[in-house]
């Protein structure tokens, strides 16, 4: 317990490095003593590894991970947990080829529950949308196809039983985000804005999986601005989405941005942000109170 305590307390002064030196000490102690009560445990080994995710360093905390591994025992056994901290760490890191990375340990995760059976590593919400976000950081080509077939997997589970990995509106604007950043020829842009429709017309129409909120709308008009050129029928399918959006009262500044960005902000605005009417903006959450609400709806249903 002492040793655990001083690995959290360095984790959250952010020295990962420290952690891992009193995470090897624990593991020399115990070798040379076998006293079970400095023996390292699964919640040791994941101090570390988050840790090492929180500083950015996604090569070491998967390091840590594969150490865990080799040494698995009844008191150490990596679990979702230790994969979700890798797979955000590397979701976050600037590595070109992490969304890569991310996939193929979210690959090897379902491998194992599927070939043993063992739920202690089988990849919940948390796992699938950290990988999404991986794609839409990428800069590989077709990024907003490989996030959509991740959310097309997620559908496909939830729909045969695993309430672990029920979409929700942060997934899939998360899609809409790999598709407003995607990068390429016109057949990209296409391909991404051909995305974003589906997407946004699937959580407009499913009981399943939530609403469109302000950063859905917001991020679709990102899409539009990066993936069109300056056009009318731009002008239309933005004018179109953004009386939906003011229909269902997700005017919030995402949305706002975005039409100044696109610059039909007066057209559909004016040039005076007190006529924005109340109801268009009535259901609008920012910041971190939307992702709590967000977090704990879902834990709740």
């Amino acid at each position: 317990f002492h040793f655990n305590s001083v690995i959290h307390a360095w984790a959250r002064e952010g020295s990962a490095q420290r952690s891992q030196q009193i995470l090897e000490r624990m593991e020399q102690a115990y070798e040379r003593t076998k006293d079970d009560n400095i023996q390292p445990t699964t919640i040791s080994y994941n101090a570390v590894i988050d840790a090492w995710a929180r500083s950015g360093d996604a090569y070491r905390a998967e390091e840590v991970l594969r150490h865990m591994e080799k040494v698995q025992n009844e008191r150490v056994k990596p679990n979702v947990r230790s994969y979700n901290a890798v797979l955000n760490a590397w979701a976050k890191s600037f590595d070109p080829e992490s969304a890569i990375k991310a996939e193929g340990i979210l690959d090897f995760m379902e491998r194992q529950f599927l070939s043993n059976g063992n739920k202690d590593v089988q990849p919940d919400s948390t796992s699938f949308s950290t990988v999404i976000n991986a794609w839409a950081r990428s800069n590989k080509q077709n990024k907003a196809g490989r996030a959509h077939n991740i959310l097309r997997h997620m559908k496909d589970l939830h729909k045969n039983g695993n309430t672990n990995v029920r979409p929700n509106a942060i997934v899939y604007n998360a899609v809409m985000n790999a598709c407003a950043f995607t990068q390429g020829d016109v057949l990209e842009s296409s391909r991404a804005m051909e995305i974003a429709n589906s997407v946004l017309k699937e959580l407009s129409d499913s009981p399943d999986y939530g609403n469109p909120d302000q950063i859905t709308y917001g991020t679709f008009l990102k899409v539009c601005s990066n993936q069109m050129p300056q056009c009318d029928s731009r002008e239309q399918i933005v004018t179109q989405v953004f009386r939906k959006c003011a229909k269902e009262g997700q005017v919030g500044q995402l949305v706002l941005q975005q039409l100044r960005t696109l610059g039909v902000y007066d057209t559909l605005i004016g040039d005076d942000d007190r006529r924005i009417p109340s109801q268009w903006c009535r259901n609008v959450v920012e910041g971190k109170i939307r992702r709590k609400r967000t977090f704990f709806k879902d834990k709740r249903e």
